[in-house]
């Protein structure tokens, strides 16, 4: 119902996810510049902030299960 707000593990997502790029951001960009030397900034951009984040909102959008 709305109004109710989110509960169980809805609730706690969007927290736990802002914390755990918070601690690991730093360590995912410094892996990701290591395994693609040579690239373009066009190459990256595709590989590394395009790709996942279309992939990211497909699944949301299949999967999410919390839309009214």
């Amino acid at each position: 119902m709305p109004g109710e707000g989110l509960t169980g593990r809805s609730a706690g997502w969007s927290l736990t996810y802002l914390i755990w790029w918070l601690a690991w951001g730093r360590f995912v960009g410094v892996f990701i510049a290591r395994i693609s030397p040579g690239r373009t900034i066009r190459e990256f951009r595709r590989g590394v902030i395009l790709a996942p984040t279309l992939l990211s909102i497909l699944r949301s959008s299949a999967f999410g299960g919390t839309a009214y």
